[in-house]
């Protein structure tokens, strides 16, 4: 007996190993000690202010709580609390005291993107991020005669650009303004305090535009002439329209 134990106690021990694993496996697995019991949303540190409410975020991850912290998929849960657009970012992870940490990244808003009545909230990516308006925000972009965006879809990153552009430049050249706006047939226009139309057009080849537009002004002051409208797009001849 003494032999035959001798000779199978590496696999009596090997055995007796394996058994232990799974017991510890099993508890860890069953056990309440690793349920998810406590759900805390952070706000990232480098994140802005959230379009969305943050409630309704912590309300979508409750449907975690009593899961076993091992057996839950911190990927999935980020995937499925990642579907608004204005969310950048999400990192889950799990402590063994219960707890499932939730990271968000907000994404920032660059201008106001308004069609009609209908104000929407857009980023840099030409993203459209929320319903609703700004008024912080530098940049207003008007749309005439567009296709109503909506969360999720994305809008012009050129035209973001060119009035972003548009917005800082002109006030340097003594035009400031009040207004632009944008149409797919008519491009860009921007209209200045004193209601004077600029008929900027396509959004390339701002630069030769703005020194075109430069021109004008320099030479109807000197003249003492008032503006009603200036058309930018004819390149080599922009032309203009006086006051009355």
């Amino acid at each position: 007996m003494i032999a035959f134990m001798e000779r199978y106690s590496t696999k009596w021990i090997s055995l007796a190993i394996a058994l232990g694993s799974l017991t510890l496996i099993a508890w860890f697995l069953l056990s309440s000690r690793f349920q998810v019991h406590n759900i805390q949303l952070i706000r990232d540190y480098a994140s802005p202010p959230p379009l969305v409410d943050e409630q309704v975020i912590a309300e979508n991850a409750i449907i975690f709580a009593g899961l076993n912290v091992f057996s839950l998929n911190t990927n999935d849960v980020a995937g499925s609390l990642h579907k608004d657009p204005s969310i950048q970012n999400v990192s889950v992870e799990t402590t063994l005291d219960g707890r499932l940490v939730i990271r968000i990244i907000h994404r920032r808003p660059v201008a106001n993107w308004i069609t009609g009545s209908r104000s929407l909230l857009v980023d840099e990516t030409g993203l459209v991020l929320a319903e609703g308006s700004d008024p912080r925000l530098e940049l207003s972009i008007h749309t005439l005669n567009e296709p109503i965006a909506k969360p999720g879809s994305m809008v012009s990153t050129k035209v973001l650009e060119v009035g972003a552009l548009l917005q800082r430049e002109l006030p340097l050249m003594g035009i400031p303004i009040d207004k632009l706006s944008y149409s797919a047939t008519s491009g860009l226009t921007a209209t200045t305090h004193s209601a004077v139309e600029l008929l900027i057009g396509p959004p390339e080849k701002l630069a030769r535009k703005l020194r075109s537009l430069q021109v004008v002004m320099d030479e109807t002051s000197r003249r003492g002439e008032k503006l009603r409208k200036i058309d930018l797009r004819p390149l080599d001849r922009p032309t203009y329209q006086l006051a009355g």
